[in-house]
């Protein structure tokens, strides 16, 4: 992998940091399976990591259940469709798998497998969100057809609210704050939803452009979210939200503040902005994030940030270094689509290049049903 190092100076603490020359170190090793090892399909499309330690993979050739040492396609006689597009499991430790255009399947703990479709109340759309609440609800989100909730008693999907606006929507991105509302980034604004009482509002931005994506301030207790050239602030007891940053010449993608209240700005080929102001934001100027394409931005188990980019591989972010895990790294694709990470173990979805393990040196592993750290034999 390249590896970056970063100088954290004093002028870091407001919100900029410095970045210096790279150098090529292997720090990472790379498995790779593909259609030839067992998966349905080259295309990942989502990953969950399920409590029993059973990694299932939505593609568009079907679903897969990996165990660590191969693939497994448990119920693929019984797929009407075979492009999946989300995958989710509940408080029951339940599967439910989002189809492109053939509805839901639920896998109960029976081993039962369900699907629902028109009959149930879902529109003929594909089914790419699923969020529980800590009531039991379930919510999922249709593409352009918003969001819906699932009636445990009579198997239906009923519409989360009767508003005209919010009945048409896709859903980008989403959040949940320490008080229990889930932020949706949607392309008819940024939509609030209280998942105790279900009652929902949305706000819309000054060019009625869509939110692209939204994230949890909590060190100053406020939700940011972008469109495509807009940065909007709601803080907690404040009504109305603010515009706080426009872009005239650069597209966002992506949005994470981290816990010690830093922002960083994931952009369309841009590449990535950081800074604890807002109005202040700098560019890594460097030649590895030249033209780079942010897909995503997600916490690395609390100890850095990792990049998802189309095109420019995946970004690692740790104390004083970036790395960056591309090609050269043995990465099987640059195009991420998903990711899966637990202490220093990836699991990196591609479009159309199948899945790889990525791990730092050889003290990590899939292994056994589970993802899992383990020191290395001496």
């Amino acid at each position: 992998g390249c590896v970056m190092t970063l100088l954290f100076c004093p002028r870091f603490m407001i919100g900029q940091l410095s970045l210096f020359n790279s150098e090529l170190r292997n720090n990472y090793v790379v498995e790779h399976w593909d259609v030839d090892d067992g998966l349905p399909q080259s295309s990942v499309n989502d990953l969950c990591l399920s409590d029993r330690g059973y990694l299932w993979v939505g593609t568009y050739g079907g679903v897969a259940r990996f165990d660590g040492r191969q693939f497994h396609l448990p119920f693929a006689k019984d797929l009407r469709s075979k492009r999946f597009i989300g995958t989710y499991q509940d408080s029951k430790g339940e599967m439910w798998f989002g189809t492109e255009n053939e509805g839901v399947y639920h896998l109960k703990s029976d081993g039962v497998l369900t699907k629902y479709g028109e009959e149930h109340g879902l529109p003929n759309e594909g089914i790419n969100f699923f969020y529980q609440t800590d009531e039991g609800v379930m919510l999922v989100g249709c593409i352009n057809r918003g969001l819906l909730r699932f009636d445990f008693e009579t198997e239906r999907f009923l519409p989360i609210s009767s508003h005209k606006s919010l009945k048409d929507f896709s859903i980008f991105d989403h959040e949940i704050d320490p008080y229990g509302t889930l932020w949706l980034a949607t392309d008819v604004g940024l939509i609030c939803l209280n998942t105790s009482t279900l009652n929902i509002s949305f706000i819309t931005s000054s060019n009625k452009s869509p939110f692209l994506c939204v994230a949890i301030d909590t060190k100053n207790d406020r939700v940011l979210a972008g469109n495509e050239a807009e940065i909007w602030e709601k803080k907690r007891g404040v009504p109305a939200p603010r515009l706080v940053k426009e872009f005239s010449d650069t597209i966002l993608t992506a949005i994470h503040v981290d816990s010690s209240g830093i922002v960083w700005l994931g952009t369309w080929k841009s590449g990535l902005l950081v800074g604890s102001d807002i109005s202040d934001l700098e560019s890594i100027k460097k030649e590895a994030f030249l033209d780079v394409s942010i897909n995503d931005i997600e916490p690395d188990n609390g100890k850095g940030l990792l990049i998802s980019t189309n095109g420019s591989g995946l970004f690692r972010i740790r104390k004083t270094r970036i790395s960056n895990i591309s090609s050269e790294s043995g990465l099987s694709s640059k195009i991420i689509t998903t990711l899966f990470a637990k202490d220093s173990t990836m699991i990196v979805g591609t479009n159309g290049a199948g899945l790889n393990l990525v791990r730092r040196d050889s003290l990590f592993h899939f292994n056994s049903c589970l993802l899992y750290t383990s020191p290395s034999p001496r």
